[in-house]
């Protein structure tokens, strides 16, 4: 697999700490610990956070992240509990985001994070599982279907990068663009609210949303140099 692009934390010692000091903040809201496993790849070191998995008779759902962001927000307020289905839950850090996983990137055009994850799935010994990705993490459960859809029981995408096209209308783009400008809490903030959330009906508790805006400030600020894009996607479970 050829390496197209590789990113770093800026100040790895200090980012490494702030992102462990955040998932122990997320443990304690909680009141869970997710496993830590860390798999060899072609791409280098990948961070996968797991729940049950030692539980082998339980239906195994992998979860892939968009774009500047941890899979791990897909459990902001225990939000994986909304599944109402006893499952083994991967959930891994893609290579070249703001995370643990080496920055090491392939040419996205290629076919290239479809066999990374494939790789993955075999590295955790999963012949098949339920696959589900937002945004750019869809892309990549679509590459996975293509290079290796015996892995996949089904896959569920969630406003994929790969099929619906971004939104140019100037206040979308004005939104999205303004934390890159100025990566600050207020602007964050702006962006969720204008964005992504559609509240009362699509909202996180107010511990929960401080916690995706402290990310955010955190990924986009430039703790990791490469893929400057803010757009991601919050996952809205039925309550």
């Amino acid at each position: 697999m050829k390496i197209h692009r590789k990113s770093h934390f800026k100040s790895p010692q200090k980012d490494l700490a702030w992102f462990d000091a955040w998932v122990h903040k997320l443990e304690e809201s909680n009141g869970r610990k997710y496993e830590r496993i860390i798999v060899e790849t072609a791409l280098g070191k990948t961070h996968v956070w797991g729940l049950n998995t030692h539980d082998e008779s339980l239906d195994t759902l992998v979860i892939f992240p968009g774009a500047r962001t941890t899979p791990l927000i897909w459990d902001f307020d225990r939000g994986l509990d909304y599944l109402h289905h006893p499952l083994r839950i991967i959930m891994v850090e893609t290579n070249g985001l703001p995370n643990p996983s080496d920055g090491n990137t392939p040419d996205i055009k290629s076919m290239d994070y479809g066999h990374w994850a494939a790789e993955v799935l075999d590295k955790l010994n999963i012949s098949r599982a339920f696959v589900a990705g937002a945004s750019f993490g869809g892309l990549i459960c679509m590459k996975l279907a293509i290079t290796h859809p015996d892995k996949i029981k089904a896959a569920f995408l969630l406003n994929p990068g790969c099929l619906q096209p971004f939104s140019m209308t100037w206040d979308n783009l004005y939104y999205n663009l303004l934390p890159i400008i100025s990566p600050k809490t207020a602007n964050v903030s702006k962006f969720l609210d204008k964005a992504v959330f559609c509240k009362p009906n699509h909202q996180l508790s107010a511990f929960a949303e401080q916690m995706l805006i402290d990310y955010e400030v955190f990924a986009i600020s430039g703790a990791r140099t490469g893929r400057r894009s803010p757009i991601i996607w919050m996952p809205s479970w039925p309550k």
